[in-house]
């Protein structure tokens, strides 16, 4: 019994490590159903994230979810807008889905400035948006969204 306890707490911590756990709770509730983690905005967040491997290549504290996981990013009528380079990065044998819960459909992902080389969202998983507004700045060369 004491086995089975301690791998399904493994499993649970996979989807983020505890430090990330700590560090996004203030702007996302985080759950857990399966395989799918879902992080669902609380506010307004200049936020990157980063889906599908191990580090944070910008160093931004972004919530980094492991390879094949399958992540759900409910705006729930928030704006996210991106911390470093592109607001999203979804790396090879990971699945996202991009929703919105409010009854406005409001939320969007918006470009920051002096980012318009890049992409706003960087694909080269799985990508299924459901619901979303998404927003570039007027120069953009990367466009909004970059399959690989």
């Amino acid at each position: 019994m004491l086995f089975a306890t301690i791998l399904l707490f493994s499993t649970n911590v996979n989807a983020l490590s505890t430090s990330q756990l700590e560090e996004i709770t203030d702007t996302f509730d985080v759950s857990k159903d399966g395989n799918v983690t879902t992080l669902k905005l609380k506010k307004d967040t200049a936020q990157d994230i980063i889906i599908g491997i191990e580090e944070d290549p910008c160093g931004s504290g972004a919530p980094i979810v492991p390879k094949a996981e399958n992540v759900v990013i409910d705006l729930a009528g928030h704006e996210l807008t991106n911390f470093c380079v592109e607001a999203i990065q979804v790396y090879s044998g990971s699945t996202l889905t991009i929703k919105d819960s409010s009854e406005e459909k409001s939320g969007k992902i918006t470009q920051k400035e002096r980012t318009t080389a890049f992409p706003l969202i960087k694909n080269d998983g799985t990508l299924i948006i459901e619901d979303g507004k998404f927003y570039t700045i007027e120069g953009n060369n990367g466009g909004v969204i970059e399959n690989l």
